[in-house]
């Protein structure tokens, strides 16, 4: 699976400490899971990563880049923010994917 460094996020999100790495990793791994589910395609850490599952890997995939972590990062700082309150997503996490997500035509 596709992964961000902690240290990147952590920079992202000003945060100097190590108390909430555990919460900052789930909201990393949730808002992978988030790309996944908005885009309907596999995410991948590179194309070596995307090879090595050979005949495994679905129809639609995705190699991790810049506009994908932008999205995640700008996800992930939405939840740190508003973790105590109903928040809506940021429309820019949706222009960082909306290149990439997959349309069913009937």
């Amino acid at each position: 699976m596709a992964d961000i460094e902690l240290s990147v996020v952590k920079a992202h999100l000003k945060v100097l400490h190590d108390r909430e790495d555990d919460l900052i990793t789930i909201y990393r791994d949730a808002a992978l899971q988030e790309f996944e589910n908005y885009t309907r395609r596999k995410l991948y850490q590179d194309q070596a990563e995307l090879d090595a599952d050979g005949d495994d890997a679905p129809e639609h995939t995705a190699i991790l880049n810049s506009a994908i972590i932008a999205g995640v990062l700008l996800l992930i700082g939405n939840m740190y923010e508003f973790r105590s309150v109903q928040a809506t997503t940021p429309e820019g996490v949706y222009r960082c994917w909306q290149p990439y997500k997959v349309y069913w035509v009937a």
